[in-house]
């Protein structure tokens, strides 16, 4: 959804844990608006105003939060468009209820596949495998990731 018009878009809130690690809440807000980004707010970051669930307004920063997955579809459609809407741009496969690949193509090391991660994290899957199968020596590269569902 990035580049997109946000407004209307579910966000589930993140939480801070410890100096550098976030959790995803299960509180779903809704985005009513976007505020303009301006030097004032100095932070290099796109905030939003945000319904919380009890009808509050809230201003956030976009890192504050994730485009809530859709957990009505089934688990590899919900993934692949969760890593979507959140920009990571990926294949994703079910090898069983609790093994997930997600192939991502030419990705940036950080922006694309360790950010991956942080949400495969956020459904609660675990990467215990990658297989990189194209490189070049830049900061971008083509890998499978395996994922196992946490119990």
């Amino acid at each position: 959804m990035y580049g997109e018009n946000v407004i209307g878009k579910k966000v589930n809130l993140l939480k801070k844990c410890g100096l550098c690690s976030w959790k995803m809440t299960d509180e779903v807000c809704e985005i009513v608006s976007v505020v303009p980004w301006s030097q004032e707010l100095n932070d290099w970051c796109q905030h939003y105003i945000v319904r919380k669930p009890d009808g509050s307004k809230v201003e956030i920063r976009e890192v504050e939060c994730v485009f809530s997955p859709n957990k009505e579809k089934a688990a590899d459609y919900m993934i692949h468009d969760f890593l979507n809407d959140n920009g990571v741009w990926a294949d994703v496969y079910c090898q069983t209820n609790n093994i997930v690949v997600v192939n991502i193509e030419w990705g940036d090391w950080k922006h694309s596949h360790l950010w991956a991660r942080d949400l495969m994290q956020y459904l609660g899957y675990v990467q215990v495998g990658e297989v990189v199968t194209e490189e070049d020596g830049s900061d971008c590269y083509s890998a499978e990731h395996t994922y196992v569902k946490a119990v």
